[in-house]
């Protein structure tokens, strides 16, 4: 359970990153959104969630600032250009995985 995690390790963002991804996934889209913005906000080179709300806005049609924050992801991270490591290394979930993909695609 993620919010367990998060109880257990507060300071600990991957346990807020897998939680915002999990809620993503299952529809809750609003919700992981705001804890992805609360996460960088508190850890500002987060690359993974800086990532991952680049997919989410761009999905929402936040074309701008989801280029911005992909600008500060990759200068942090190169590894969230390729989508076999998101997808099967850093284990991201499906709809995660499509929603980079569709901004990596400009769709």
């Amino acid at each position: 359970n993620y919010q367990k995690s998060i109880e257990l390790a507060p300071k600990f963002a991957f346990a807020y990153a897998n939680y915002a991804l999990a809620l993503y996934q299952i529809g809750e889209t609003k919700e992981a959104m705001g804890i992805m913005r609360n996460t960088i906000r508190k850890y500002s080179q987060f690359a993974d969630l800086r990532a991952a709300l680049t997919a989410v806005l761009w999905a929402n049609g936040k074309r701008g600032e989801a280029e911005s924050n992909w600008v500060a992801a990759v200068g942090l991270d190169k590894r969230y250009q390729d989508l076999d490591w998101v997808e099967h290394v850093r284990r991201w979930p499906p709809m995660m995985v499509e929603a980079l993909a569709n901004f990596l695609n400009l769709k």
